[in-house]
């Protein structure tokens, strides 16, 4: 009697309709559009594919299996506002032949890559000759940092370093960035006396700095908006924050963006860490 209670609470759970989680598939080939029925097919799993991101701009305003070909060479983030996404699929061979620029855009969107490992077609037998398919569902991870290096992470000896930060006051430029706010998460493990996070975007450096407070320890940790081109707030930040280490990681990155505004370039990237380089000689 247990069991059979058991087994209908479980087949109603199975049947109940989930709400499942918007995503992206990276590619516009055929077996990018296999992922996309696959997941579909797989009742269990917490996503549902409403576009297809394409790396070849020859596919991209076709429809495939029913879903629009999107272009990843811009308007991600546009994308991700109209669709709802905030993740995309990937088989885990996509990674290398990813473009830097469309992985970097994906970062500074806020999309998260998921990879997939490889899975079997669903089908039966064809024929009394032919074998089926065992159906097996799609692996999905998070892509890590270490996917995309190409070599072994290098593993930070944080004994030979902790003296080096301990008691100093530390300024980070560029802070909320992909490298300033991972330069700021591992300098909170060691004892700083102080950390100044400097940026110019007002979201990023807000959400670096709350992640940050629950993580702390005894560092004083302080947040300033402003830009490293300007001279006269950066001298005001030095006075204010007196630093004896400074993370320069204010830049530009994107490279064919700033080839089309190459004054903003030159102004941030050079300019701005001229005025960063004369501050630390002089503090």
């Amino acid at each position: 009697m247990r069991f059979t209670v058991r087994s209908v609470f479980s087949y109603i759970e199975s049947n109940i309709p989930k709400e499942k989680k918007n995503i992206f598939i990276l590619g516009s080939e055929h077996d990018s559009v296999l992922l996309s029925q696959s997941i579909k097919d797989e009742n269990q799993n917490p996503y549902k594919p409403v576009a297809f991101i394409a790396l070849k701009e020859a596919h991209v305003g076709k429809s495939l299996a029913g879903l629009p070909v999107l272009s990843a060479k811009s308007g991600i983030k546009k994308h991700m506002e109209h669709y709802n996404v905030q993740s995309m699929l990937l088989y885990k061979n996509q990674i290398d032949i990813m473009p830097k620029e469309f992985y970097d855009l994906c970062i500074v969107d806020g999309l998260e890559l998921l990879a997939v490992t490889s899975f079997s077609k669903f089908r039966g037998k064809e024929s009394e000759t032919s074998e089926a398919v065992v159906q097996t569902a799609p692996q999905i991870n998070k892509i890590k940092i270490e996917d995309l290096l190409g070599r072994n992470a290098i593993e930070i000896n944080k004994d030979l370093l902790a003296p080096y930060f301990e008691g100093k006051s530390i300024l980070v430029t560029g802070a909320a960035g992909s490298i300033g706010s991972e330069i700021c998460t591992q300098l909170t493990n060691f004892k700083c006396k102080r950390l100044t996070l400097l940026d110019q975007a007002e979201t990023p450096l807000n959400d670096l700095f709350l992640t940050l407070s629950p993580i702390k320890g005894d560092i004083k940790i302080k947040s300033v908006i402003g830009s490293v081109s300007n001279e006269a707030k950066m001298r005001q930040v030095f006075e204010c924050a007196q630093p004896d280490i400074v993370f320069h990681a204010a830049a530009y990155k994107h490279v064919p963006m700033m080839e089309r505004h190459p004054s903003a370039a030159v102004i941030t990237n050079v300019l701005g860490t001229k005025v960063v380089a004369d501050l630390s000689v002089e503090f």
